[in-house]
């Protein structure tokens, strides 16, 4: 009967469904953007590590170079001794035998320079080659700030953010338990003998069998909520002792480097003074100030691998915790 048929249909879903999808859509957009966090703070605290590496390996070499120059004045008070006729003439190879040293050690550093701006060089590209700053940039670690801020990691937040899309697909599943309805606006040209028509037709879908249906679904992402709260909630565990463990790191670390720095270098070194004047007295072998002259080297790298250390947990907390609010 009916020839051709043009006509427009609108679906209008229930207000609370419609709700419940700009809040799944809204949620979704959170969860991105916690997850480029993530990404972002991953980034950033391996770029300072790998910078932090360079730069002190940058300061070993450089205390090499110092070791070096000290040697060559070892060579020359040796020399004075033996043309005194105070120390053996043996004695003149073993300042040229600490200096062969002392270059393995420091090409070795070369070695690993070489790949820690490789390293680096991953994250900054070409900048990786250009000089490093003289100074560390300051990271300021207050433990009870950080404590405070705890809540704002991006981990953290991110499992906020898949909380809310969860309770978002909640409130939509629950949402189908209730009517739609729609509406039809046709005009239908029909045979001559019947006569054109305009018909509006009206929908109504009802949900059938919950119990069967929507309840299911309901119930399993209401376990997704729980699911997602649980993992929060272990993960901010975990993350309160990661900060804990890193702060007593961080406070011994620096209470070491004060106990180097003002007591074990300062009586390594009078050692070293003191063995130098014996043997250029001529009361004490060249075999003792060089051993006195190792424990100074051996103590000056130990300060430099403690404010490595340090500087390496020090960036840890501040771009987990600290760096957006300070």
């Amino acid at each position: 009967m009916t020839m051709q048929k043009i006509g427009v249909m609108q679906d209008f879903p229930n207000a609370a469904k419609r709700q419940a999808r700009v809040a799944v859509a809204e949620a979704s957009i959170e969860t991105a953007q916690a997850q480029r966090q993530v990404e972002r703070l991953k980034l950033r605290r391996a770029t300072a590590l790998a910078w932090l590496k360079r730069y002190f390996l940058e300061r070993k070499i450089s205390l090499f170079d110092d070791l070096g120059k000290e040697n060559q004045l070892l060579v020359d008070a040796v020399r004075a001794q033996i043309a005194s006729g105070r120390t053996q003439v043996a004695d003149s190879v073993m300042p040229k035998q600490e200096a062969a040293q002392l270059a393995d050690r420091r090409d070795e550093l070369i070695r690993d320079l070489v790949k820690a701006k490789s390293g680096l060089r991953r994250y900054v590209g070409g900048e990786a080659d250009e000089p490093l700053v003289d100074a560390l940039p300051e990271l300021r670690i207050d433990a009870d700030h950080l404590r405070d801020h705890l809540h704002k990691h991006p981990e953290l937040e991110a499992y906020s953010a898949e909380s809310h899309k969860a309770e978002a697909e909640l409130r939509q599943a629950q949402a189908m338990k209730k009517s739609d309805w729609g509406v039809e606006l046709a005009y239908q040209r029909r045979d001559p003998r019947f006569g054109n028509m305009v018909s509006v037709q009206f929908t109504f879908e009802i949900p059938v069998s919950p119990a069967t249906r929507q309840d299911p679904l309901i119930a399993a992402k209401q376990q997704e909520l729980y699911r997602i709260d649980a993992d929060r909630e272990a993960m901010l565990r975990d993350h309160t002792n990661e900060l804990e463990s890193d702060l007593a790191d961080y406070q011994s670390l620096t209470r070491q480097l004060e106990r180097a720095n003002q007591t074990a270098l300062p009586l390594a070194q009078q050692k070293t003074d003191l063995q130098y004047a014996s043997y250029r007295a001529g009361k004490s072998d060249l075999t003792t100030v060089l051993a006195a002259r190792r424990e100074v080297v051996d103590q000056r790298l130990k300060i430099i691998d403690l404010e490595a250390q340090r500087s390496a947990v020090a960036a840890q907390l501040y771009f987990a915790y600290g760096e957006d609010q300070q």
